[in-house]
């Protein structure tokens, strides 16, 4: 099983353009409903940015700003205009992010089957399929999709889809 460049692209912006729908949805929302949609929308980046990160072994110098720009935000309360402010920032980041991808990936080359059950694996992650747990703040959700995602992929194909 092998996923040309194309493939893993529009699977990483799909993965992106989820991220974004759900941050747009926060910025919509308000009391507990806001706060929750905003740790799926931690999760989901999170297991986004370990995959490309384990993908590329990279950090293309947007996952640092990206990942401060997430906790300054996790540390305001969700009904405040600073939050609002600093959501946006995360917007911005993602945006940012998003359109880096094609160039990232520019001469990757075809991903190996254990790559493409990691693709996989990721979608399932963010979405909270399965028992992984990842953490209550960005930092600790960005270090344990890292480390589940870098698991030999027997155990990563545990839950097909």
């Amino acid at each position: 099983m092998s996923m040309d460049e194309g493939s893993v692209v529009a699977s990483l912006r799909d993965q992106h353009d989820e991220v974004q729908r759900t941050l747009d949805r926060v910025a919509e929302l308000h009391g507990p409903a806001r706060e929750d949609l905003f740790l799926q929308a931690r999760r989901l980046l999170a297991a986004h940015e370990g995959l490309v990160r384990l993908l590329l072994a990279t950090d293309d110098g947007a996952g640092p700003s990206l990942a401060a720009e997430v906790a300054a935000a996790e540390e305001l309360d969700h009904e405040s205009g600073d939050f609002d402010e600093a959501l946006d920032r995360v917007r911005a980041a993602v945006r940012r992010r998003s359109r880096l991808l094609p160039a990232l990936l520019d001469g990757a080359g075809d991903l190996s089957e254990e790559d493409c059950i990691r693709v996989a694996a990721a979608v399932r992650l963010g979405r909270n399929e399965g028992d992984a747990y990842l953490g209550n703040s960005y930092t600790d959700m960005l270090a344990a999709a890292e480390e589940h995602l870098s698991q030999p992929a027997p155990e990563l194909a545990q839950h097909p889809d």
